[in-house]
């Protein structure tokens, strides 16, 4: 069974400090952490994306190069076209959550909404 701890994952030793999952052994179960402060900082300098794999983190960095834009808006917009499309395809729900949470942030720091943008009411709790 695959371990629900992957590879360059962040994770807090038990007085709070944090630490790089280096490498995980799923024979063994055994995971090394990377305690250096700097290569942690490095991994998170974009967020804690616990739970993708390599390729999921770095499709979630693709995705949000690919609508980067000057004019934050069409940025938003834009990112909301390419989550509705994604959704569509074959695409790993943890990755169109992590991208979903983006899109959240990004609205509530721009405090812009795009015009079509539609949520499930099951998420708003209704």
């Amino acid at each position: 069974m695959p371990s629900a701890i992957r590879t360059n994952d962040i994770l807090w030793t038990r007085v709070g400090d944090p630490v790089l999952v280096d490498k995980t052994d799923e024979k063994t179960g055994e995971v090394y952490l990377e305690n250096n402060f700097s290569k942690v900082q490095n991994a998170a300098k974009n967020g804690i994306k616990n739970g993708l794999s390599v390729t999921e983190r770095e499709a979630y960095k693709a995705t949000l190069s690919s609508v980067q834009n000057t004019n934050k808006k069409q940025e938003i917009q834009e990112l909301y076209q390419k989550i509705k499309s994604l959704k569509e395809g074959n695409t790993d729900p943890r990755l169109l959550k992590y991208l979903e949470n983006e899109l959240q942030y990004k609205m509530i720091h721009e405090n812009y909404t795009p015009a079509n943008y539609g949520i499930n009411p099951v998420t708003l709790d209704i």
